[in-house]
């Protein structure tokens, strides 16, 4: 049995930098979400959901940097 360890990552940004990347990753989100709608296959939209949930975590996240 392998047990995955997660690792923490930091990235520091400047305001310009998080505003960019929150744009591409709301563009990221919505294009994930149109490619899941519009696709026919069941194995390959389960993938594509798991991305977009990854993507909206990200969102989430950078989202709250100008919070704290």
């Amino acid at each position: 049995m392998t047990i995955q360890q997660s690792r923490i990552y930091n990235l520091a940004l400047d305001e310009e930098e998080r505003e960019e990347l929150l744009q591409v990753l709301e563009e990221c989100v919505t294009e994930t979400r149109d490619e899941k709608r519009h696709t026919d296959s069941a194995q390959y939209r389960e993938m594509v959901a798991g991305n977009e949930s990854r993507l909206e975590t990200l969102l989430g996240k950078v989202r709250r940097l100008a919070a704290g």
